[in-house]
């Protein structure tokens, strides 16, 4: 089978043409969730002083929120390369998905860390880390048990230790509004834990 110059031309002019597409839908896209996330989360926090700063224009963006009562909120939100027809369908293979990380500052030192881990999407493996001890508290259990009741399946990530709480969240653009008052409910409810 011969292709001929004009048939080459317009197969690279094709692809060149759905690439060009492809990226500005992409890139609405992933503008769009920076900014829905970004509104609600400056609603729910009602922060007094915000600083972002892009990752790679159309990649997510990393937020420092100062809230009124001193305390501060770091975010990062790191979204999937809409705008890449060529890396896309590699990321979805490697299962990468759109996630916030949302890290707060606690007054005080975490003294019994904890560290609830999702492996796979079908269980939570908990990991305690003791820096004394080598027995679990039966305190420490009933808090363990108490936030895997607060964790769903889109929480990858959840870690309380030193004066940091440590969120990691799959986000699904569907429900942002509820995951991103889930996620800051389970922070206020560490927080008052320890």
């Amino acid at each position: 089978m011969y292709i001929s110059s004009i048939d080459l031309i317009i197969i690279v002019s094709s692809i060149a043409a759905l690439t060009i597409v492809h990226f500005f839908q992409g890139r609405r896209i992933n503008l769009l969730v920076m900014r829905t996330v970004a509104q609600l989360l400056e609603h729910e926090l009602r922060p007094v002083d915000k600083e972002y700063t892009l990752l790679s224009l159309y990649s997510g963006f990393h937020a420092r929120y100062r809230l009124g009562d001193g305390k501060e909120v770091e975010t990062y939100l790191i979204l999937l390369p809409r705008y890449s027809i060529l890396y896309l369908p590699i990321a979805k293979l490697l299962n990468k998905y759109d996630s916030l990380i949302i890290i707060q500052r606690t007054d005080k030192e975490i003294r019994k860390p904890i560290i609830l881990k999702r492996e796979n999407e079908s269980k939570i493996v908990k990991t305690i880390v003791e820096k004394h001890i080598k027995h679990i508290h039966q305190e420490k259990q009933t808090k363990i048990e108490q936030l895997e009741r607060l964790v769903d399946e889109d929480v990858k990530l959840l870690a309380a230790y030193d004066n940091k709480i440590v969120l990691v969240q799959k986000l699904e653009f569907t429900k942002l509004k509820q995951q991103i008052r889930k996620v800051l409910r389970i922070i206020n409810t560490i927080e008052l834990m320890t």
